[in-house]
């Protein structure tokens, strides 16, 4: 629902808030937005949302509140699924969309009050606005859920960054993809170690790659790794699979695909499922096929060391990889 209520606000960003922010922003200018009050039209609300935006920013402004209106309820249900179906404290979120391109922010890993930076993304881009929505919002349900998940460090930093991509693949801009960053840069341990930042883009794209290795390779379900979380990624690998070989086996799939000293010349922030050798037993079987509404696809299968039988695919027209088990498709056990 609609108002035309109008009322006064500060766009508080401090060097304080926890912040969903692109590569190249200068985080030091972000006091100076700070400092401008904003006028707030209220534009609508739902049963967990108000969404509000800057009058500064006219018919732009009204289009991206009522793009997030659109959507937040679906994707509030979608991250509650995620998260164990359980409801955050001090509802409802209080979306404004401010001018800037900052990217998110919010004050702290509860707060409810979220600002999302409406030039963020060339353009009037709606779906990387609700993205950033995401972002902020599953770092309010990080705090609910706690399980070592920190939304002010680079293990929660890394999740709500992923959740955002899964719930909106490829509405990312290419100054907010953070892989490649580590992939080039040395690749220090953020799967042992936890930063205790989410503004190092280093081990922001650590984590990303590592809970995109869980969920795309590994094939846990978001629901499962985010229960298993821990204060370390390596705890939160351990949980889930009763190994202590987090590092070792990531590292070494990437290295596989990805040597270090080599330009990656990664664009995503998830390059996932890789063929990894260490994960079948027996031979491969390749093949291509070519269906209605699909076109030309590669195939893959393979028996998995958990006996299951998995498929890679390549889908030529979209040059999408994909994965899926075949036996739990199939109703196996």
């Amino acid at each position: 629902m609609a108002t035309e209520s109008i009322y006064p606000a500060t766009a508080l960003i401090s060097r304080t808030e926890y912040i969903t922010q692109p590569r190249d922003y200068q985080f030091d200018s972000l006091p100076e937005i700070a400092a401008v009050p904003a006028a707030l039209t209220i534009r609508g609300s739902t049963a967990h949302f108000t969404v509000s935006y800057d009058n500064s920013l006219g018919s732009d402004g009204q289009t991206l509140a009522d793009a997030v209106l659109g959507v937040c309820e679906a994707d509030y249900s979608t991250l509650q699924g995620y998260f164990g179906g359980i409801t955050p404290p001090n509802l409802p979120f209080n979306v404004n969309i401010l001018p800037g391109n900052f990217g998110a922010s919010h004050a702290t890993c509860p707060a409810t009050t979220l600002s999302i930076g409406a030039q963020s993304a060339p353009g009037v881009d709606i779906p990387f606005i609700r993205s950033l929505v995401i972002a902020e919002e599953d770092e309010v349900f990080e705090a609910a859920t706690g399980r070592g998940w920190d939304c002010g460090a680079s293990n929660g930093e890394g999740l709500s960054r992923v959740l955002a991509n899964a719930m909106y693949p490829g509405a990312e801009p290419s100054n907010f993809v953070s892989a490649p960053v580590w992939l080039d840069g040395g690749r220090p341990d953020f799967v042992n170690n936890t930063d205790p930042t989410d503004r190092n883009y280093v081990s922001i794209g650590c984590a990303v790659l590592f809970l995109n290795w869980l969920r795309y390779q590994r094939h846990f379900s978001w629901n499962e790794i985010i229960l298993a979380g821990a204060s370390t990624l390596a705890q939160t690998y351990t949980n889930l699979t009763g190994r202590s070989d987090a590092w070792t086996r990531f590292t070494t799939l990437l290295q596989n695909h990805f040597p270090a000293g080599v330009p990656s010349g990664l664009t995503t922030d998830n390059p996932f499922p890789l063929l990894d050798p260490a994960s079948w037993v027996g031979t491969l079987t390749v093949y291509v096929t070519d269906f209605p509404n699909q076109g030309p696809t590669a195939r893959i299968e393979y028996v998995s060391t958990d006996g299951h039988v998995w498929e890679l695919y390549y889908v030529a027209s979209t040059s999408t990889w994909g994965a899926a088990d075949l036996t739990a498709l199939a109703g196996g056990a």
